[in-house]
C-alpha cells in the first residue's frame, strides 16, 4: 500500500506527463490540478455513503489529492463527493454493470474477481473514451480497470496507478520523439544512433525476445566487396545501405531480414516472393527493372529495395514507396531497421537499454 507521500510522488510525476502532452499541443497549461486531499470528515462521509470502510490505499490517495478531473488523457480520478452517491458514482456503477453484462460474465470471470457490480467501489472514470479508463477497487483491495483486451487484476491501487502512469508516459513519449523511440529513450529522428549500434542492439533484443531463435547478423561485407556489386548491379549504393552491409551482410530477424550481398544478387530471389503465375513474375521483374533501386530487406512476403537516386525504400512488387505512420524515417533504410528494432524491444518485454551490455 502507498503512503501519502508516495501518492504524492506519483501524482506528480502524472503532472508531469500532463505538463509534456500540453508542450506537445501548444496548450498554454496542462490542465487542472489535483484537488487539495480530503478532511478527515470527508472520508468519513464517503465511507457512511458506501456502507463500508474504503479501502486504505484509496483512503490515503483521497487524503493526499481528494479526486483529479483530467488527470492522464481525459481521464478522472474521483472525489470523496462523488462516492457513495451522485451522478458520477452511479454513471461508474452503471457502466461496470453494463460492461459486466455485454461480456456475458466473462471479464470478471477472467479476473476472478465477484461478479456483482455493486462489490466494487468506483476510483476513476472517464467522459471521453466510452467504459475505457473506468478504475475501479475489489473488497480485498485488488484493483482493475476496464478494458476488452488483456485484462489485469492489479495487486492493489498502487499498482494499477502505475501501470496506468507507464501507459500514459509511453503515450506521450510516443507523441513526443516518434513511434521508434522505445529503446533508445529520445527522438532518434533528430539524434539516430549509427547503424551498427542498431544492429548490436536488434541482435542482443533478438536472444531476449526468442533465445530459440535469434537474430542473426552477418558477418560484415568489407568495402571491395561492396564495389564488386555496384559494378555488378551497374549503379552506386546509397551510403545508408552500404553502412548497414559494412556493419552486417544480412541480417535475420522474426519476419523480416536485411538481405546479405549474395541475395541482394540472386535474380531468382525475385521470383521467389511474387504471386503465382508466370506472367506475373515477368510483370514484377519489368517494373523493378524500370525503377533504379537495389534490393535491400523482405518485410512477411514483400521485397524492399532502396531507390538509388534519393533513398526512398520501395516494395518493389507493389511498384510504390512505404509509407506510413513512422514520421520523417518512415520509408528510409534508417527508419526500416529503427522499426524492427522497436518490435524486438517490445517482443522482449521493453528492457533498458543499459541492460542489453551492447557497447555505447
Amino acid at each position: 500500500m502507498a503512503e501519502p507521500n508516495t501518492w504524492q510522488a506519483l501524482l506528480d510525476a502524472f503532472t508531469e506527463q500532463a505538463r509534456r502532452r500540453a508542450e506537445i499541443d501548444g496548450a498554454p497549461a496542462p490542465g487542472p490540478a489535483p484537488h487539495p486531499g480530503a478532511t478527515p470528515a470527508e472520508l468519513a462521509a464517503a465511507e457512511r455513503r458506501l456502507g463500508r470502510p474504503l479501502d486504505p490505499a484509496h483512503r490515503a490517495l483521497l487524503a493526499t489529492a481528494d479526486g483529479w478531473d483530467g488527470f492522464a488523457d481525459g481521464a478522472a480520478l474521483l472525489g470523496t463527493a462523488d462516492l457513495g452517491a451522485g451522478p458520477r458514482h452511479e454513471g461508474a456503477a452503471a457502466v461496470l454493470a453494463d460492461f459486466f453484462a455485454e461480456s456475458e460474465g466473462r471479464f470478471p470471470a477472467a479476473l476472478g474477481i465477484d461478479p456483482d457490480p455493486a462489490a466494487h467501489t468506483p476510483v476513476g472514470d472517464s467522459a471521453e473514451d466510452g467504459y475505457n479508463r473506468h478504475l475501479y477497487l475489489n473488497p480485498d483491495g485488488a484493483a482493475f480497470e476496464l478494458r476488452a483486451r488483456r485484462p489485469i487484476l492489479h495487486p492493489d491501487l498502487d499498482a494499477l496507478l502505475r501501470h496506468r502512469l507507464r501507459e500514459y508516459t509511453e503515450r506521450v513519449d510516443r507523441l513526443m520523439w516518434g513511434p521508434e523511440h522505445g529503446p533508445w529513450g529520445r527522438d532518434v529522428h533528430l539524434d539516430p544512433p549509427p547503424v551498427d549500434r542498431i544492429i548490436a542492439v536488434m541482435t542482443a533484443l533478438g536472444r531476449i525476445a526468442d533465445p530459440e531463435a535469434p537474430v542473426q547478423a552477418g558477418v560484415p561485407a568489407t568495402p571491395e566487396r561492396l564495389n564488386r556489386l555496384e559494378r555488378a548491379l551497374g549503379v552506386t549504393l546509397r551510403p545508408e545501405h552500404r553502412a548497414v552491409l559494412l556493419a552486417a551482410d544480412g541480417l535475420r530477424y522474426p519476419g523480416g531480414q536485411v538481405l546479405s550481398v549474395p541475395e541482394i544478387r540472386e535474380s531468382a530471389l525475385v521470383a521467389q516472393h511474387t504471386a503465382a503465375g508466370d506472367g506475373r513474375r515477368r510483370a514484377a521483374r519489368a517494373r523493378i527493372s524500370r525503377v533504379p533501386t537495389v534490393p535491400f530487406a523482405l518485410a512477411g512476403i514483400a521485397l524492399l529495395g532502396v531507390d538509388v537516386r534519393d533513398g526512398r525504400v520501395h516494395d518493389l512488387l507493389a511498384g510504390e514507396p512505404v509509407a506510413g505512420t513512422a514520421g520523417d524515417r518512415d520509408g528510409t533504410v534508417l527508419g526500416h531497421l529503427l522499426t524492427e528494432c522497436e518490435g524486438l524491444w517490445r517482443a522482449a518485454g521493453r528492457p533498458p537499454l543499459h541492460t542489453l551490455c551492447v557497447p555505447l
